[in-house]
């Protein structure tokens, strides 16, 4: 590999030994234990102050297949909405949230029950500083010293999460989640992927026959979508490959930059259960983050009045990253009304909520660039 002339910079963005400060807001993919040892992922940029929605990954368990600390851990998220809602009886009651702004009962941590907080960005200096201690480890310190090596990206715009961040991986069977912070720094990534594989043998993309499992899994899951459906979208997606495998790389956006802040616009149902449209997609600018948003066009519909449906905001991760600006595509989710702060009215498509799970899904019809 070709290294380019950058000069390495320092890692030691915190002390080692004491805890990393919780941010007044949590971010897509932050990692956090409560009182009673329940461990909860954040998800999204759309976030309270105060508290954070999240959902629950990993309860105590002596007979749990994660352990730290001899503490052992049983995982109950298994990548979908399902779960989540399955897990809600799990959590304790203070935390299920009449979220004003999703109109929606929503799993949602006060920071005040928030007693560890594992930061990415400082587990990723600590494995970079002291040396990775497992193959895992060192998968995330390659993928970190590449991308800061070839594009410059900044080891503080970076981070590890996952069971790596509380470090309860198992080097055997986890996985390498890794972010990368900051809508620029994404889209440079995004746009430079081709050239950390070319210029990094260990380092390829994810391909075709990759993907296998993850297809099956979601034509398990949602009904109305083939084999060939989802591999239509997921010819686009480019994670990584590093030394044999497969890493996640998470684009997220920093509070302040998510296209849409909390309480400033809530939604409504219109109907229940799913309604199915075409859209168009005319900007894909914000469909690599979670949730991904696009900005869509559709035909005047009856049900709204005669407008047309302006968004397509998608929380299920299996579409994230999947559609590009042009494309047509038909949607089956929940269709919902905008209520803006300015008194303004919108109409945007959900997939991914915890009602419709299942029975929403995205399948491409017509290719953009």
């Amino acid at each position: 590999m070709v290294r380019s002339p950058l000069v390495r910079e320092q890692v030691r963005p915190h002390t080692m030994g004491a805890a990393p400060t919780m941010p007044a807001v949590l971010r897509d993919r932050d990692v956090f234990q409560d009182a009673v040892g329940g461990i909860y992922v954040a998800i999204g940029h759309i976030q309270p102050t105060a508290r954070t929605v999240s959902y629950l990954k990993y309860v105590p368990d002596p007979h749990g297949r994660w352990q730290v600390q001899g503490r052992r851990y049983r995982r109950v998220f298994s990548n979908s909405a399902k779960s989540v809602a399955d897990a809600m009886h799990l959590v304790p009651g203070a935390y299920l949230v009449e979220d004003r702004h999703f109109n929606t009962v929503m799993v949602e941590v006060p920071h005040s029950c928030v007693v560890e907080y594992y930061s990415p960005e400082a587990r990723l200096a600590e494995i970079i500083d002291s040396g990775p201690g497992d193959r895992l480890e060192g998968i995330a310190a390659t993928i970190a010293m590449t991308i800061h090596d070839l594009l410059g990206v900044p080891f503080s715009a970076m981070g590890v999460t996952g069971s790596i961040a509380w470090r309860a991986h198992d080097p055997s069977r986890s996985d390498v989640n890794f972010n990368v912070y900051g809508y620029d720094v994404a889209h440079q990534l995004v746009s430079q992927r081709g050239l950390v594989v070319s210029e990094d043998h260990r380092i390829r993309l994810r391909r075709g026959k990759d993907w296998t499992g993850s297809v099956q899994h979601i034509v398990d899951r949602v009904d109305g979508m083939s084999v060939s459906d989802i591999q239509a979208l997921y010819a686009r997606k480019t994670e990584f490959v590093c030394d044999g495998q497969y890493v996640t790389v998470m684009p997220v956006l920093r509070p302040h930059e998510s296209p849409v802040q909390y309480g400033m616009e809530s939604y409504h149902r219109l109907v229940d259960g799913t309604v199915r449209v075409t859209l168009q997609v005319e900007d894909d600018r914000y469909g690599i983050f979670m949730p991904a948003i696009y900005t869509t066009s559709s035909r005047p519909l009856d049900i709204t009045g005669g407008n047309r449906i302006t968004r397509l905001m998608i929380y299920d991760g299996s579409f994230r990253d999947t559609l590009r600006t042009g494309d047509v595509v038909q949607v089956q989710g929940t269709l919902q009304r905008v209520v803006h702060s300015t008194g303004s009215v919108s109409f945007q498509m959900m997939v991914g909520t915890m009602q419709g799970c299942g029975h929403e899904y995205i399948r491409l019809t017509g290719h953009g660039r």
